[in-house]
């Protein structure tokens, strides 16, 4: 199945690109959540919030193969919104590093 968008007269905010000059860590982060406020700006959907959040996840962060939503149901992790390789659909709360990340309530490093 190919979906198709199309954008018809549809005014949407422009993330700017990091420019060749190199940043520091910091500085990195500001500029990123410059443009993620500039994004979210206004926007009511959770959806929409949620999808262009992996995408600039996904875009601004190079060193990562996967920037992505799980949104718990239950006791359940079902796979939402992500940018880069294929994942689990569900995760039962306990199983993996992102399970047992929900059942804890903690990062896991």
């Amino acid at each position: 199945m190919h979906l198709k968008l199309i954008l018809l007269g549809c005014k949407c905010k422009v993330v700017r690109q990091l420019s060749d000059q190199i940043m520091n860590k910091s500085e990195f982060y500001a500029d990123l959540n410059r443009d993620f406020q500039a994004l979210m700006a206004g926007e009511t959907s959770f959806l929409a919030m949620i999808s262009n959040t992996s995408a600039l996840l996904f875009e601004r962060l190079t060193d990562v193969n996967w920037a992505g939503f799980y949104l718990l149901e239950g006791d359940t992790l079902v796979l939402g919104p992500f940018q880069g390789k294929l994942a689990c659909v569900r995760i039962p709360v306990g199983r993996g590093v992102c399970g047992t990340a929900v059942a804890q309530n903690r990062v896991q490093r």
